[in-house]
């Protein structure tokens, strides 16, 4: 007779116990009877399965060492105790715009959520990313908080107590010591730094800035589901991890090395079945097969990228992209970012930075000192160096373009992801030891690299709470910008209202981005109503570091009786500015003038008056020609056009002249720099250096103080005139398009511009060049040997005064495009400086 198999179920070792047989034929009632009997079995197994799961997960939560709570409540008491005050500030920057954006999606265009699904990120110009979850997570905030801040702020809290969370559960996984306090201390110390690194102001305390930090809570998950499939495999903990890293991704793309990280586990970490398994080829095809579904997630991500966006790649692109891959190799060989990341001063904000320096430096040596001995000693696993040298280089390779933080940290969130490697091998050199057996020695180290962790721990939060108060201060200077600002607009006076000077950076900290975010924090859902008056302002469309404001149109609003109002940050408040005051006299070098008196400071130089004009001996960059008294009205005058000679600095250094302005002897504000370039064959060179492109000029009703700054070692001035811009420039208008409140026309369809150049009042013009942009650069952006990068099209249009219509074919493309007038000799040569810089939003 053929064999059966009789299976039991042991309800208590819950596996089955097969016997053999022979087959036997079941009568029919015998058949239902068995039916019944197996139906109850059954249900007796999914209740006893039930109430087994349920047994396990209780055995699971009283398993977990008390210990491991202790450490996650003080990481959590660290972040509140740093960044507890961030729910106290406002919206910055992008933020403003980004919630202008939700409240449209929500009452009127929902076709935006879709969009968001099926293109680039909120329809960007400038950049070229695919961010569907970052905009969900702020969808979710906006449901529940509408433009409430605190609920965004706690949102981000959350977000990063998490981060510090799941990092202290990774290196308590990567542990190999022998000793679990050991481990413990080093999972402690690397996600206590973490939590408590001043580089992480910018993307707790600045609502946008999440974008790290949720993208970063999902690839913790993935990196720990990672972990635990090392040891043992399962399909749901691989799903979670599969699911978590497309949702990472899906926020921002530096989740992109969790496949790195998986093959770097696979390598490292996955035990081999068979002594052969030690073979490199062999541990090599392990990583992979271990690794291969994050690889393939990886294909279908960026096959779904290609798709949405028309790229692989993506990030800053157009004119933002180009001026960064200009810089990129300069800014990895900066050394000074280094410094910067260990001491992570903002310039200028710490009375005690020189002490904080030194310690940290002593804490850094004694951390290293420490390092070295164990490394010489070898006690810290080869394996677990090579993994954090993987991870290191998996979070700085999206970022190649991003590399380099700024003076005040700006730029610091983009090294978010770098500081879990960084913050775990501070740990794992404080603390790590694979031998059993500790020696006095072990113990002497153990002691000092406690103290050099809570120290390290000390200064780190002290110098980021300090840091994050710059970030809580600047949003609380938006949110009283923003209030003021609409409390203008509310009244219905016929007259338009002109804004200068709206915050936009305070000692590296984000404020109010540019024209349109500032237009989005006096509109619905931040204001009650629209405003009931028109206003103008003269901020970047986008974002420039070196914004010109277009001083023509500005004169034309104020000419024509629009109410100018300039923001002082000390009183937080629009001062209301009525210009007075008369031209510029001629000046002369000439000695013992009390109108024209020298100004000197920093080291020692010889002043004196040649025949070619007034000389300047090794100056250091502070001397300069100090002009008082002058009662200037800032919308006669625009220039400060000086004659100099200049002699070459040893090694190639900078030579600049250097604008500031005061009135009513107040403390002197800088509103210009120009860099000069090699004068050629003529000794002297004509440099215009800019006075009314920056709003500082109009702060004030008249101009009483201005003090140029000559170039630095030896130079000789022989003339200095101020003059209006008309005799400086070309004057450039546009008619026969619509105009917004910051200045840009809108051109779609059929669409033309009238476009006039007025270049009369220059002296010998024979010819006019327009110059029209690329889509989304911005001439602003680029320095004058880089901006042949932005143009696109050079117009010949003649003659000192010229007319050119323009219509949609003469952009290329579609986004923002900028045109500029240049005047020229008949010899070619440039006359004056280009005109002011006009931008069209093109469809």
């Amino acid at each position: 007779m053929p064999p059966f198999a009789i299976e039991k179920f042991n309800m208590r070792s819950s596996v089955y116990v097969r016997s053999s047989g022979s087959q036997a034929v079941t009568p029919p009632r015998a058949r239902i009877v068995t039916g019944l009997q197996n139906r109850a079995m059954n249900n007796t197994l999914q209740t006893e399965s039930t109430s087994e799961s349920q047994r396990r997960q209780g055995a699971f939560l009283k398993s977990v060492p008390s210990s491991i709570y202790i450490d996650l409540l003080l990481i959590l008491i660290c972040v509140i105790a740093v960044f507890g005050r961030t729910i106290t500030s406002y919206f910055l920057a992008d933020d403003l715009g980004e919630i202008r954006y939700l409240h449209r999606m929500c009452t009127a265009e929902p076709n935006l959520f879709l969009a968001n699904f099926t293109g680039n990120y909120m329809q960007i110009p400038g950049m070229s990313v695919y961010r569907p979850f970052l905009l969900l997570s702020l969808l979710i905030d906006f449901f529940i908080w509408k433009a409430n801040a605190v609920g965004f702020y706690a949102t981000n809290l959350l977000f990063y107590v998490l981060d510090a969370a799941l990092l202290y559960l990774i290196v308590l996984q990567l542990g190999s010591s022998k000793s679990a306090l050991r481990n413990r201390l080093t999972a402690l110390t690397a996600a206590g730094l973490f939590a408590l690194s001043p580089l992480h102001c910018e993307s707790v305390s600045w609502v946008l800035g999440r974008v790290d930090i949720v993208s970063a809570f999902f690839y913790e998950i993935s990196f720990l589901a990672i972990l635990l499939l090392s040891k043992s495999k399962s399909r749901l903990i691989t799903g979670i991890a599969l699911a978590a890293f497309i949702s990472g991704l899906l926020v921002k793309e530096m989740a992109i090395g969790i496949p790195v990280i998986a093959f770097l586990v696979g390598w490292l970490y996955v035990p081999g079945q068979t002594r052969q398994d030690g073979n490199p080829v062999i541990a090599f095809k392990r990583a992979i097969t271990f690794s291969w579904p994050f690889l393939a997630a990886t294909v279908a991500y960026f096959i779904v990228r290609f798709l949405c966006l028309g790229t692989l790649v993506g990030g800053y692109v157009a004119g933002f992209g180009a001026s960064q891959d200009e810089n990129a190799i300069a800014r990895w060989l900066d050394v000074d970012t280094l410094q910067r990341i260990a001491f992570p001063l903002v310039q200028g904000h710490f009375q005690s930075a020189h002490l904080i320096w030194g310690f940290l430096l002593v804490l850094y040596c004694l951390l290293f000192c420490n390092f070295a001995v164990r490394l010489l000693a070898r006690q810290i696993p080869l394996k677990l160096l090579i993994f954090l040298g993987g991870w290191f280089v998996t979070t700085l390779l999206p970022i190649y373009k991003l590399w380099g933080i700024g003076y005040n940290l700006e730029g610091a969130r983009f090294l978010f992801f770098f500081t879990m490697p960084l913050s775990t091998l501070l740990a794992v050199a404080l603390f790590q030891n694979d031998e059993s057996d500790e020696k006095l020695l072990d113990r002497s180290l153990f002691t000092v690299s406690s103290a050099v962790a809570v120290s390290l721990a000390l200064v780190w939060g002290y110098v980021a709470a300090k840091t994050d108060l710059i970030w809580v201060n600047a949003g609380k200077e938006v949110k009283a910008t923003a209030i003021a600002a609409r409390a203008i607009l509310k009244n219905e006076t016929g007259v338009p209202a002109v804004f200068l000077g709206i915050p936009k950076e305070s000692k590296g900290t984000h404020m109010i981005l540019n024209g349109d975010t500032f237009k989005s924090a006096v509109l619905p859902p931040f204001a009650e109503e629209q405003p009931k008056r028109a206003f103008a302002t003269f901020d970047p469309e986008m974002y420039s570091p070196e914004y010109r404001m277009n001083a023509q149109r500005f004169k034309s609003l104020a000419s024509s009786g629009a109410e100018v109002f300039a923001w002082s940050s000390e009183k937080r408040q629009f001062n209301k500015v009525e210009f007075a005051g008369g031209t510029a006299r001629d000046f002369k070098i000439t000695p013992g003038n009390q109108m024209q008196g020298i100004k000197t400071g920093g080291k020692a130089g010889l002043l004196s008056i040649e025949q070619d004009g007034l000389a300047f001996d090794k100056n250091d960059g502070t001397q300069g020609i100090q002009l008082s008294q002058l009662h200037l009205n800032p919308l006669k005058e625009d220039y400060a056009v000086i004659e100099v000679k200049t002699e070459s600095l040893p090694g190639g250094g900078k030579k600049q002249i250097n604008a500031f302005v005061s009135a009513n002897a107040e403390e002197q504000r800088q509103i210009s720099s120009v860099t000069l370039t090699e004068s050629g064959k003529e000794p002297f060179q004509t440099i215009y250096v800019p006075l009314s492109s920056n709003w500082k000029w109009f702060e004030k009703p008249t101009i009483n103080d201005l003090f140029l700054t000559m170039p630095s070692g030896n130079s000789v001035v022989k003339s200095l005139r101020i003059q209006p811009e008309e005799r400086c420039r070309p004057q450039v208008t546009v008619a026969g398009l619509s105009v917004n409140e910051n200045g840009t026309y809108w051109c779609a369809g059929d669409d033309k511009a009238q476009v006039s150049v007025d270049a009369s009042t220059m002296g010998n013009v024979a010819d006019i060049t327009l110059e029209v942009s690329k889509a989304n650069y911005f001439f602003d952006n680029f320095k004058d040997d880089q901006i042949s990068v932005a143009v696109d099209k050079k117009l010949q249009i003649g003659g000192s005064t010229a007319q050119r219509t323009l219509s949609r074919k003469d952009f290329t493309g579609a986004g923002f495009f900028q045109i500029r007038a240049i005047a020229r000799d008949k010899n070619g040569a440039q006359i004056g400086t280009p005109s002011a810089c006009i931008t069209f939003s093109v469809h």
